[in-house]
């Protein structure tokens, strides 16, 4: 009797059904391979000293490492462009602050992105900027800068971290509210800005952070942008304190590409929430220790902060130099 057609491809069926295409990662798998985390500036500021203390912490909770990449450059802009730009899986995540989310696009039409390009996840510190001088420097007090500056206008010189940076800004809100010329001297880092500082190059420095340069033996602070005095350097006065109009912080803020699946999402803020848990009170220590106020922002706060920081930096955008 001749064979079946069917009897004979059943064996053959049952084989091939042995042989599933693989399937790509859903997000409800993620993650499944490393995630990195792109810092866009320079190794060593705080922003990038938070983020190294940070991620083997979320890796411990996501199962799969974070792996920091410095991209430095454009003012940050090159490092947070990339991330805009990146397929939005989940696989690579920014960690930065105002300069990359709002000063620098504001003032630039070439970084490629704006805030709308991100899915915001969560910020986790607050930093504030320093008005500082060298320890040998004749100035005591912001009101010895501002006489000094009054006396010989556009002779004294600061230096922050960046043409359009958070400091740039601040510095700019800073004179207009004591009425004196303070000539501006950009660097490509806060660690640059110090060191200038150190080096008696510029009069004095306006920085986001003073790392080991804050010993008093080397560098005297006067001033603070924070609300209130800070937990971490409570001698120094606030320059609202100080009778200026001049009251400004920043966010270290983690997010990923417009349009992060909701799962992805989900994932990534129950492991923030899992470190926070585990680890708050150590992690508060470390963040006060690296010059930030620990905070648990969600991501649509953090967002609004920042909507609400780009409007007052538009008024005072016509006061700025922005050449180099």
């Amino acid at each position: 009797m001749p064979l079946s057609p069917l009897r004979f491809m059943a064996p053959l069926v049952a084989l091939l059904a042995g042989f599933v295409a693989p399937r790509p990662a859903a997000a409800q798998d993620y993650p499944v391979r490393p995630i990195q985390l792109i810092v866009p500036t320079s190794p060593g500021g705080t922003l990038d000293l938070s983020s190294r203390m940070l991620a083997p912490l979320w890796s411990e909770f996501l199962g799969q490492p974070v792996v920091i990449q410095n991209r430095a450059g454009g003012a940050s802009a090159i490092g947070t462009r990339a991330v805009a730009q990146a397929a939005p899986d989940g696989y690579t995540l920014l960690v930065a602050s105002d300069s990359s989310f709002v000063t620098v696009p504001l003032t630039r039409n070439d970084t490629g992105y704006t805030l709308d390009s991100f899915t915001m996840l969560f910020s986790y510190g607050v930093g504030s900027l320093f008005v500082a001088v060298h320890a040998a420097s004749p100035y005591q007090s912001l009101a010895d800068v501002a006489e000094a500056a009054r006396r010989e206008p556009g002779k004294l010189t600061y230096a922050s971290y960046g043409i359009a940076s958070l400091a740039h800004f601040g510095g700019t809100m800073l004179w207009r509210a004591l009425g004196v010329d303070v000539g501006h001297i950009p660097y490509r880092s806060t660690a640059e800005a110090n060191v200038a500082l150190l080096g008696r190059q510029v009069d004095i420095g306006i920085t986001g952070s003073l790392g080991g340069s804050s010993d008093a033996s080397r560098v005297r602070v006067l001033a603070t942008s924070a609300p209130q005095r800070l937990a971490y350097a409570p001698q120094v006065p606030t320059m609202r304190e100080l009778g200026h109009d001049v009251e400004l912080g920043f966010t270290n803020t983690v997010a990923g590409p417009r349009g992060l699946p909701p799962a992805v999402t989900a994932r990534l803020l129950a492991a923030h929430r899992a470190v926070m848990e585990k680890y708050g009170t150590t992690l508060r220590d470390r963040l006060l220790a690296a010059e930030l106020t620990p905070v648990d922002l969600d991501g649509a706060t953090a967002l609004a902060g920042m909507r609400e920081r780009e409007a007052r930096f538009r008024a005072v955008l016509g006061a700025m130099s922005l050449q180099e």
